[in-house]
């Protein structure tokens, strides 16, 4: 099967980059013209069925808009996978996109434990490994610490919670 491309997205689907929004313009089995197409998943992502193929939505807003497919992931900023507005979707990494999800813990923070001792400790994983930051007396002293690394590891992917 020749792989999508552009020009054959185009005509037969609009996207909405405002809205994320998309909507066939062709007649497609039960679709009419103007019908929304795609549908969720049990994780939340929306497909569309193109030519006896499935395609992530998100990834097919890259190639209406740029030509080409993302490379090599794509990352909802807002965490929300349903929310497929172009100005909500970046291209990243493996590693960017497990920076920008919540992994709140027990304790309400992302990359903190309470040790035995009382104290807290910050850790972050970079590149499959966990990089000790150090210990502080609270919880929120340790975040702030965890997240002035994952600005450093991260940039814009960094999230706090």
């Amino acid at each position: 099967m020749p792989q999508l491309t552009q020009e054959r997205l185009k005509q037969i689907l609009f996207y909405d980059p405002d809205t994320g929004l998309w909507r066939w313009l062709v007649d497609r089995g039960s679709a009419r013209a103007g019908d929304k197409a795609g549908c969720p998943n049990e994780n939340g992502y929306f497909y569309i069925k193109i030519d006896r193929r499935k395609y992530a939505s998100h990834r097919l807003a890259f190639l209406y808009m740029l030509g080409r497919w993302p490379d090599p992931e794509v990352d909802h900023e807002d965490l929300n996978q349903a929310n497929n507005r172009w100005f909500n979707l970046r291209e990243a990494t493996r590693q960017q996109q497990t920076a920008n999800t919540s992994h709140k813990n027990s304790l309400g923070f992302k990359g903190i434990t309470k040790l035995g001792s009382g104290r807290y400790r910050a850790r972050i994983k970079v590149d499959g490994r966990k990089i000790g930051l150090g210990t502080r007396e609270t919880a929120e002293e340790a975040h702030a610490l965890y997240m002035s690394a994952a600005l450093i590891y991260f940039g814009k992917f960094a999230r706090a919670a």
